[in-house]
């Protein structure tokens, strides 16, 4: 043994509290309350102490249909591809973070993203105000 300790596996648990310890607070009041919203909602889902790069596809797809049947989240009510979208967002800008940003050994958090490149719902119609001619113009 050459004296130097392994340090602690970074869980999803610890990663979130870095992000929101260190990113968060740079953000608007409206985004820091989906970011602390989001993190609770992903850590009841996958576990405080999964490994982030044990993330998977299948996950992914879990993840996607459990929020979309509104099975998981702050409603308990169904939600549309937008909000899953929106979620999944949240958690590919922290994993990307994550596998840019060092420790205090100079190591990256993650070494890789393991949901890049992954496909996010979309709404396929998103609900659109369309005005006539005439309303158009008084406004």
């Amino acid at each position: 043994m050459n004296g130097k300790s392994e340090p602690e596996p970074l869980t999803l648990g610890g990663l979130f509290d870095i992000y929101g310890a260190e990113v968060t607070p740079t953000k608007g009041e409206h985004t820091r309350q989906h970011d602390r919203t989001t993190m609770a909602m992903f850590l009841r889902f996958f576990g405080r102490n999964r490994d982030p790069v044990t993330l998977s596809q299948r996950d992914w797809d879990r993840f996607i249909r459990e929020r979309r049947a509104g099975r998981i989240g702050p409603s308990g009510r169904p939600v549309s591809d937008r909000t899953v979208e929106y979620d999944l967002k949240f958690l590919i800008a922290v994993l990307n973070w994550a596998a840019r940003s060092r420790d205090e050994r100079g190591r990256l958090l993650l070494d890789r993203n393991p949901l890049k490149g992954f496909r996010k719902p979309t709404e396929k119609n998103p609900t659109r105000v369309v005005l006539t001619e005439d309303e158009y113009r008084v406004s």
